[in-house]
This record gives C-alpha cells, sequence and structure tokens, in this order.
C-alpha cells in the first residue's frame, strides 16, 4: 500500500513533530488520521494526531506521493476537497489564512447567536444597529477627512471608510472626491454615483 520514499520521510516528520509538540499550545488545529480511514485507519487515539492548518493541507500532498496507484485516487480526492475552499484553488499558507478566518468568522456568529438568545431578535437588532451607529457617529479619520461612512457597491462588496480612504482604496475606479461627497449628502442624481451608494 505505501512505497519507502522521501515523501513518507517527510510525512512521518512532521506527524512526529506534531506528536511531540502537542496541541495546547497552538489555537488552531485539525484532527488528521495519521493512516486515512478510506486506507484502512481507524479512529482510535495512536492514529490521530493534531496538526495545524497548513501542516494538514501539507500532509494531504504528501500522502499522495508514496501510496500505490490503487489508492492514489482516493487521496487525490481527498486532496481536492482540501485543497479547493469556495471554488478557489488555495496553497498552503493561503489555506490557513483562510481556514482562521473562518474559525474567527464562526466565533463571532456564536457569540451573535448567544446574544440573540439571551436578548430575543428583535432586541438584539436593536443593539447592534446602536452599536454601529455610535461607532460611526464617534469614528473620524486622523487626519480629519471626514466621518466615516458605509459604501456599498454590487461588484466591489460594502466598507466602512471615510470619503478619503474609499478613493485611495479604489485608484483604479477614478472615484472623485466631489462626487462622493454630493452622494454622502444626498444630492447625487439617482442616488449612486459610479455603482456606489451609501447606506
Amino acid at each position: 500500500m505505501f512505497i519507502d520514499n522521501k515523501y513518507k520521510k517527510w510525512y512521518y516528520c512532521i506527524i512526529n513533530n506534531a506528536k511531540k509538540r502537542g496541541h495546547t499550545k497552538i489555537r488552531y488545529t485539525e484532527k488528521h488520521h495519521i493512516i486515512p480511514k478510506s486506507l484502512g485507519g481507524n479512529n482510535d487515539e495512536d492514529n490521530l494526531v493534531h496538526l495545524t492548518f497548513r501542516e494538514h493541507i501539507i500532509c494531504h500532498m504528501l500522502l499522495v506521493r508514496f501510496v500505490e496507484k490503487q489508492f492514489k485516487h482516493k487521496m487525490t480526492h481527498a486532496l481536492w476537497c482540501m485543497y479547493i475552499f469556495n471554488g478557489v484553488k488555495l496553497n498552503s499558507k493561503l489555506y490557513e489564512s483562510v481556514k482562521k478566518q473562518r474559525n474567527l468568522f464562526l466565533v463571532e456568529k456564536q457569540k451573535g447567536l448567544k446574544m440573540i438568545y439571551r436578548l430575543g431578535e428583535e432586541k438584539y437588532i436593536k443593539w447592534k444597529a446602536n452599536q454601529r451607529n455610535a461607532k460611526l457617529g464617534s469614528t473620524t479619520s486622523k487626519k480629519g477627512s471626514g466621518t466615516k461612512h458605509i459604501f456599498t457597491h454590487p461588484f466591489h462588496g460594502t466598507y466602512e471608510l471615510t470619503i478619503m480612504d474609499l478613493v485611495r482604496n479604489f485608484k483604479t475606479l477614478n472615484l472623485k472626491n466631489q462626487g462622493l461627497y454630493k452622494l454622502v449628502k444626498g444630492e447625487f442624481v439617482g442616488g449612486k454615483y459610479k455603482g456606489w451608494s451609501v447606506l
């Protein structure tokens, strides 16, 4: 089933280092089956190790390279499922950063759900709106170029920025300060400027 080559040595080197290190010191880890279940592995503690997200995908990349042809398809499929994240092909560093962001999002979502349970959905929505309004009212840029506004665009997304920051961040769109000032004041015809509108 397994071929003795350098990839197998590298694989077990990562596994052994992870076992020595433990997982309590690392914030984000994933459980990995040392011998994959599709190759006869089980869920025993001896066959499980906690890896960082980057180590996890590298291990799956190595697994493909030291299994025989009949098992290569299974390992390639497992790697494909990991490697394609929301339709985008990611390298190991990018995969790690995306997974961290997803975990942070889930933590924030969980906090929101706890608040909804405590306050009730309607009170939570009002509380969230009040927090956002207080933040918008108190936030000004360092250079005094104006208050932050919530700008939205159907293609480019939604951002909480000052007018100057929006112009700076989207230089390729050739946005003009005057046009955005009119948009913020509600003077722009149709309520949109180059597809942008203010919430």
